[in-house]
C-alpha cells in the first residue's frame, strides 16, 4: 500500500451517478451484439449508439460532468430574447479569466465561432484585394488545423489563378494529375488543401525532445517558419490571421510555451507596424487563439516552463489572452459545459461585423444559439476551469493511464499531452521483428478503433488517414496516407471516469495489442467517403482475411 503522501485523490465528491451503459462488456453475448452494431453502424464509430458503449473516449468536448454550482446555475437563466442577465454574468466571467478587454460573443460551440471568424474576415480580405489590387490576403498561419477549423477556412477561403499555376508544385505532378482527371471540383478541393491548409501549419518539430521548445512544448509553432514569412514583405501581404491552438490536438494534445506566445507577438508587431490594415479599427495583422483548453494548456506552462512555477493557472492563462488579438473557444473542453462558445476581439468593428454575420446564423449577439441556463452553466464553467486542483487532476489522470500502457509496450505518442491518450495506430499493428502487419492504406488506426470496441466497448476516435488523408472516390483507395502515425485518440472527460475505469481500458488495449500476432486482421476500407469532416460520415467495411 502507498504512504498517503503517494497518493492523489480527485478534488471533488460523488453526489449524483449515471448507470453505465452496457455494464457487461465481456459476456459473449454483449461480444456478438456489438459485431451487429459495428454492422449496422457501417463501422464508423460516431454512428454507434451510446447506449451501447461502456467507456465512451469519443471526445472530451461536451462531455463533462458538470458541478453543482453549474446545476444550480441553470436555474438563474433569463431566457429574454435580448440582453439577458445571463448573458451579463457570461461575460463577467469570461473577463475574469481573460481579462477586461476582450469584447465576447457567444454561439452555440466552437466551430460556429470559427465560421463567423472566417466568414468574416475572408469578406474583409476580398474587399481589400479588390479596392488595392494587392494580393488576396487568405493564408492562416497556425501550428496544427484540426479538423473544424480546416474546414472552416476551406469553406470560407479563395483559390486563386497562381494556384491553378502552381498546381504540380502544390500537389506534386502525380496528384495533381489524378486531381485533374477526376474533375475541377476534385482539383479545387485538393489545391485548397494544399494551398490553405497544408503549407501553413508551422508546428515544431516534435522528434527533439532535447530542445525546451521541441520537447513537452510540441504544440508550438516554429518560430523560423513563422519569420521566413512575415520578413517577407510579399508573402506577409498574403496573411490573414495568425493563430494558435493550446493545447494543440491534432498535435497530441502537445502544449504551447508562454515564451513561444510572446515571441510570435513581438514578431508581428515587429514586422507590421508600417503595413496597411485591409480594414479601418483592426490592425494589419491580428493574433488570435484557439482556446478552448487553454486550462490545460496553463497547466503545462506552470509544470514545465523556466520561471513559471509556483504561478496560478488563473495567471497564466491572464498572460496568455493578453498576447492576443482576440479568441474563438469551445465552452465543451475547459468551459466544463455540455454545449456552448465564444469569440472574442479587442476590437468594435471585428465585433460589429461579427454580429452583423451571427444574426442570420446563430440567432441575437447577447444569446448566439444558446438559451440563458447554457450561458449560466458557461460562466461557472469558466471559474472552475482555471482552479489548480481541478486542472491538475485532469492532466495527470491522462497521465496516469498514458504510463500504464507505455510501461505495459502499448504504442503512444510521446510525451503524454493533456487532454488524452494518443495510440500509434501504425505501431500498433507491427511485429516485434519490425514486420507490417496492417499496411498504412489500410487505415491501421482505424482498425484499431474498431478492434477496441468490439472486443472491449471503448469508443475512441482515428485522427489519422481518415481524418487528414487523400482518397480517390473512383478507384475506391486511400491515395494519401496521413503524414505522421494514425493515432486514436482516447479522449478523457473530465470529472467523468475514475481510475478503475481506466485500468479497465489500459488492460483491455494491452490484452489486444498482445493478441496483434494470433490474428488475421488485414484492415479496413471505405465504402463511402465525403470531400469534408469524413471521420464524421464516411462508411467501411473490413478487408477481408
Amino acid at each position: 500500500m502507498l504512504s498517503p503522501d503517494k497518493i492523489t485523490f480527485e478534488p471533488f465528491k460523488i453526489k449524483m451517478v449515471e448507470p453505465i451503459p452496457a455494464l457487461d462488456p465481456l459476456l459473449p453475448q454483449a461480444l456478438l451484439h456489438r459485431e451487429k452494431v459495428l454492422e449496422a453502424a457501417k463501422y464508423n464509430l460516431f454512428k454507434v449508439p451510446a447506449k451501447d458503449v461502456t467507456i465512451d473516449l469519443l471526445t472530451d468536448s461536451g462531455t463533462s460532468a458538470m458541478s453543482q454550482e453549474q446545476w444550480s446555475a441553470m436555474m438563474l437563466g433569463d431566457e429574454s430574447y435580448a440582453q439577458t442577465v445571463s448573458f451579463d454574468r457570461f461575460v463577467d466571467a469570461i473577463h475574469k479569466v481573460t481579462g477586461d478587454k476582450l469584447l465576447i460573443i457567444p454561439t452555440h460551440q466552437g466551430r460556429a465561432a470559427e465560421n463567423i471568424l472566417f466568414q468574416v474576415l475572408n469578406d474583409l480580405a476580398n474587399q481589400y484585394s479588390a479596392k488595392t489590387g494587392r494580393p488576396l490576403r487568405r493564408r492562416v498561419l497556425i501550428n496544427s488545423f484540426f479538423d473544424t477549423t480546416a474546414a472552416n477556412v476551406m469553406l470560407h477561403g479563395k483559390l486563386i489563378e497562381d494556384d491553378y499555376a502552381r498546381r504540380d508544385e502544390l500537389l506534386g505532378k502525380d496528384n495533381a494529375s489524378l486531381a485533374l482527371r477526376q474533375g475541377t471540383e476534385r482539383l479545387d478541393q485538393e489545391l485548397k488543401k494544399a494551398s490553405l491548409i497544408g503549407r501553413n501549419q508551422l508546428v515544431v518539430d516534435q522528434t527533439r525532445p532535447d530542445l525546451f521548445e521541441h520537447g513537452i512544448f510540441g504544440g508550438s509553432i516554429k518560430l523560423d517558419k513563422l519569420e521566413q514569412i512575415l520578413s517577407d514583405p510579399q508573402k506577409r501581404s498574403e496573411v490573414m490571421l495568425v493563430m494558435i491552438t493550446a493545447t494543440n490536438n491534432t498535435g497530441g494534445g502537445l502544449p504551447v510555451s508562454l515564451a513561444n506566445m510572446r515571441a510570435i507577438r513581438q514578431m508581428i508587431d515587429h514586422y507590421t507596424t508600417n503595413d496597411m490594415t485591409m480594414y479601418d479599427g483592426l490592425p494589419p495583422l491580428m493574433f488570435f487563439l484557439d482556446a478552448c483548453r487553454f486550462a490545460e494548456n496553463a497547466y503545462f506552462i506552470q509544470q514545465h516552463e523556466p520561471d513559471q512555477r509556483g504561478r496560478s493557472v488563473s495567471e497564466i492563462a491572464h498572460d496568455m489572452f493578453a498576447l492576443v488579438d482576440g479568441c474563438i473557444m469551445s465552452a465543451k473542453k475547459d468551459g466544463l459545459a455540455n454545449i456552448g462558445g465564444f469569440l472574442a476581439t479587442r476590437f468594435p468593428e471585428l465585433e460589429r461585423l461579427s454580429w452583423e454575420y451571427m444574426v442570420e446564423i446563430e440567432g441575437f449577439y447577447t444569446y448566439g444559439g444558446l438559451a440563458g441556463r447554457d450561458l449560466e452553466a458557461i460562466a461557472i464553467g469558466m471559474l472552475e476551469g482555471v482552479d489548480d486542483r481541478r486542472v491538475k487532476q485532469r492532466v495527470e489522470q491522462v497521465r496516469q493511464l498514458w504510463g500504464w500502457l507505455n510501461e505495459n509496450g502499448v504504442p503512444v505518442k510521446e510525451p503524454c499531452g493533456g487532454h488524452g491518450v494518443f495510440l500509434k495506430g501504425r505501431a500498433f499493428w507491427t511485429g516485434p521483428d519490425g514486420k507490417v502487419l496492417v499496411q498504412p492504406e489500410h487505415l491501421p488506426g482505424h482498425l484499431l478503433a474498431v478492434e477496441l470496441y468490439r472486443g472491449y466497448s471503448v469508443r475512441s476516435c482515428e485522427i489519422g488517414t481518415i481524418m487528414f488523408g487523400d482518397y480517390d472516390t473512383k478507384k475506391k483507395i486511400v491515395t494519401k496516407v496521413a503524414p505522421d502515425e494514425d493515432y486514436v485518440r482516447l479522449a478523457i472527460p473530465r470529472r467523468v471516469y475514475s481510475e478503475s475505469h481506466l485500468r479497465y481500458v489500459a488492460s483491455g488495449l494491452i490484452e489486444l495489442h498482445g493478441q496483434r500476432l494470433k490474428a488475421n486482421w488485414k484492415g479496413m476500407q471505405f465504402t463511402y467517403r465525403p470531400d469534408s469532416l469524413p471521420h464524421f460520415l464516411s462508411h467501411f467495411k473490413p478487408i477481408p482475411k
